[in-house]
């Protein structure tokens, strides 16, 4: 079963390779989602957000846990 995470975090887009979205959390951990939600895809923006772990994921970026996200609530 995987592993969910409940979060606050500051999503960032890295120009690394192609590009990609990650999530750094208040305690310094990296989440890489996978499919960020658009409504979230701002460098900067604080969210809390429900993370669920996904596993069996290739990803050429080697940065950050790959996750899905369940739900989110946008900080000001």
């Amino acid at each position: 079963m995987a592993k969910k995470h409940h979060v606050v975090g500051l999503i960032q887009y890295h120009d690394i390779e192609t590009g990609f979205w990650g999530i750094t959390d208040e305690q310094g951990r990296q989440w890489q989602p996978i499919m960020l939600p658009e409504a979230l895809q701002k460098s900067g923006l604080k969210a809390r957000i429900n993370l669920k772990e996904v596993n069996q994921v290739a990803s050429a970026m080697m940065w950050g846990k790959p996750v899905q996200i369940e739900d989110y609530e946008i900080l000001d």
